[in-house]
């Protein structure tokens, strides 16, 4: 089980996991990305003003030895109650802040194989969704699971929308939509996908200037849900590689990670256009925090936050468990949580803020701290004066 285990795991991660060696800059020469000079000055909206760096936030670690199943949390959703939902290799799980409860048993999950990669939350019922290795579909209404038909191949990703069409991404059998009555819809690159390879899904939400809309990332690019017609419209103001996260921001500004860059579109019906500012790494998620600004995470690069003035990082060094993160989520608390392979991590924006080595002091063990006349703060520590 362990080496069959193993082997998914790596096939996974090599589909999704494209290789990180493109340059973080390339789309900035991308000729479908520069649209022309004019464009070139356009700014994204403004959206965050709020500078606390990453490494200053208070930090929370569960892995394995805290009792997960898995240390690799491929997705995260919350449920009305409060708890949290985790995607993982060995089934879901359900946190409560303390404690996880595994749903390992494949038949009473009534899919064919263990692993999970998708989970959702569908807010007009309470139930959970999720999606995985070989098709597997179901949903939890709080007591019990229920099957819904296989997809046909590896179901990345699900999303349960306003109307509770049930959406997933089927690797390189394109796209299938499960409506209320669970009939079975396909779309593939003959209803206007890319590219019949998708991995993400994502419903923005309607807003003033935005209608609400399904975008789904393939591995060819973007595209975004016609109702009326039933069928995709590709977006190639998108560089046509991998899409990986797609968030619509609080202020009306919709962002597209893919394998190319970050790209944003202030208004709708316009091109998206590159990220003005060089971001190192491929993205892998995105979400927006309680003060407006953008987190996101990396393959191998760690996570990262972007404000108006200031990118700000967290690696291995400060905290991070991993340096691939697989997903973020605001909860309703605004605590941010980030899934990685090397477990689950929470950060809380405290009321203290500890500053340690990592934040320039001299030594962790402060025996004196004071103030000389330019209202400079001197520290003493057990291994010299900062």
């Amino acid at each position: 089980m362990q080496k069959t285990l193993a082997l998914l795991t790596a096939v996974f991660f090599f589909a999704v996991a494209l290789s990180d060696s493109a340059s973080a800059n390339a789309h900035l020469s991308d000729p479908v990305s520069v649209q022309n000079a004019d464009a070139a000055a356009i700014s994204p909206k403004p959206f965050s003003r709020y500078n606390k760096p990453l490494t200053q936030y208070a930090l929370s670690q569960w892995n394995t030895r805290d009792g997960l199943p898995h240390n690799s949390v491929n997705s995260i959703t919350q449920s009305e109650n409060g708890y949290l939902w985790l995607a993982t290799w060995e089934g879901p799980v359900r946190f409560d802040g303390r404690s996880f409860t595994v749903f390992d048993n494949v038949a009473e999950l009534q899919v064919p194989e263990l692993g999970v990669v998708g989970i959702a939350h569908d807010a007009s019922t309470d139930e959970i969704y999720i999606s995985g290795l070989r098709g597997g579909v179901s949903r939890f209404n709080g007591e019990r699971w229920q099957g819904l038909p296989l997809a046909p191949s590896f179901a990345f990703r699900v999303l349960v929308d306003a109307e509770q069409n049930v959406w997933v991404t089927a690797s390189n059998a394109g796209l299938v939509r499960y409506d209320r009555e669970g009939n079975m819809h396909r779309y593939q690159q003959a209803d206007g996908l890319p590219g019949n390879f998708t991995y993400h899904l994502y419903e923005s939400p309607a807003t003033d200037v935005r209608s609400r809309e399904i975008w789904v990332g393939t591995g060819s690019g973007l595209a975004r849900y016609d109702s009326n017609t039933d069928q995709f419209v590709a977006i190639p103001s998108v560089a046509s590689s991998q899409v990986r996260a797609v968030l619509q921001h609080s202020n009306g500004m919709l962002l597209v990670a893919s394998d190319q860059g970050l790209f944003y579109q202030n208004k709708p019906g316009t091109d998206f256009l590159p990220w003005p500012r060089a971001i190192e790494g491929t993205i892998t998620s995105l979400e927006e925090g309680p003060d407006g600004a953008i987190w996101f995470g990396t393959i191998s690069h760690g996570l990262g936050r972007i404000t108006d003035s200031n990118l700000s990082t967290l690696s291995i060094e400060n905290g991070l468990p991993n340096i691939h993160v697989l997903d973020i989520f605001r909860d309703r608390e605004n605590n941010m949580w980030v899934s990685t392979h090397g477990g689950l991590l929470q950060l809380r924006d405290a009321l203290f803020t500890s500053f340690t080595r990592t934040q320039g002091l001299v030594g962790n063990y402060v025996r004196a701290v004071m103030t000389d006349q330019q209202d400079r703060l001197w520290v003493g520590t057990n291994e010299g004066l900062g």
